[in-house]
């Protein structure tokens, strides 16, 4: 019975599917642990109906199956000599996708390099989501770079003239 029990701990892990219109994650602590994928609008002319989705699906099923266990075959193989130059902060995740590459039909170091640009366009969702993330990333690209106090840049912004009314 649950009332006699100890308290008991799982360790567990879980991929977490985030979904919607705008940008759903905003924090860069989400963010840097984050794939985003933007997919593009489908096209009213090749729209389908759910069934034949389905129908087209189960077609092609077969082959990403065997897709998918020809890349879990390589990195399973690949995977002890996988060895990251930088590794990210989700270093398991990068090293088994790395190790997957020749499996996927990928030279080495593409996942590497597409993560990154993933990443950095994370790290660009998160500045550009906060509110003085914009009024900053101006200031870089007129001064090219800038280093202080807080105190030092508040002064910036407001008497440098980018800073909003909503930052006042």
């Amino acid at each position: 019975m649950y009332s006699d029990d100890a308290e008991k701990l799982f360790d567990s892990q879980r991929a977490i599917l985030l979904n919607g219109i705008t940008q759903v994650a905003e924090r860069p602590d989400i963010l840097e642990r984050a794939l985003l994928v933007n997919l593009p609008r489908i096209q009213q002319k090749k729209r389908v109906a759910e069934s034949d989705l389905w129908k087209q699906f189960d077609a092609v099923a077969p082959r990403i199956l065997g897709a998918l266990l020809d890349a879990v075959s390589a990195a399973i193989r690949g995977l002890p000599d996988v060895r990251l130059d930088n590794p990210p902060r989700m270093i398991d995740y990068a090293r088994w996708a790395t190790a997957a590459e020749p499996g996927l039909g990928w030279r080495h170091g593409d996942f590497m390099a597409a993560y990154s640009e993933n990443r950095a366009a994370a790290t660009r969702e998160a500045v550009e989501s906060a509110a003085i993330g914009p009024v900053l990333m101006k200031m870089v690209d007129r001064d090219g770079e800038w280093s202080g106090t807080a105190s030092d840049l508040l002064d910036e912004l407001t008497y440098g003239g980018l800073a909003t009314d909503e930052m006042r």
